[in-house]
C-alpha cells in the first residue's frame, strides 16, 4: 500500500502544530520557573479560617477510632469500614451473607 503525497503534507503540517504547541508548554513552564509568580496568585478571597474549631482532645479521639478500626479489620467477621467519630461509636458492623468469609 503506497502512501499519498497529500497524506505526506498533512503529516507534515500536523507535526509543525503539535511541535509548536509543545514548544509553548515549554516556554510557559520555564517563565513560571524563573520568574516569582506568588504575587500574581492570590486567593485569599477563596481561603477563609474554619468557623469551627477543633475540639481540644481531637488528635487522641482520632488516634482511639484508628486503632479501633485497625483492630475491627483484623477481627474476624466485622466489616473494614467505619464511619468518623463524631458521637464516639463506631459503625462497624458484623459482615453477613456469603462474603462473610472474605
Amino acid at each position: 500500500m503506497a502512501l499519498s503525497p497529500r497524506f505526506f503534507r498533512w503529516h507534515r503540517w500536523l507535526a509543525w502544530l503539535v511541535a509548536l504547541q509543545v514548544l509553548a508548554w515549554l516556554a510557559g513552564s520555564f517563565v513560571f520557573t524563573w520568574l516569582p509568580f506568588t504575587p500574581w496568585v492570590k486567593a485569599e478571597d477563596s481561603v477563609s479560617q474554619p468557623n469551627q474549631p477543633l475540639p481540644p482532645d481531637w488528635a487522641a479521639a482520632v488516634a482511639r477510632h484508628l486503632q479501633h478500626h485497625a483492630t475491627a479489620r483484623r477481627a474476624a467477621g466485622l466489616a473494614a469500614a467505619c464511619k468518623p467519630p463524631r458521637t464516639g461509636a463506631c459503625s462497624c458492623r458484623p459482615r453477613v451473607g456469603p462474603d462473610a468469609t472474605a
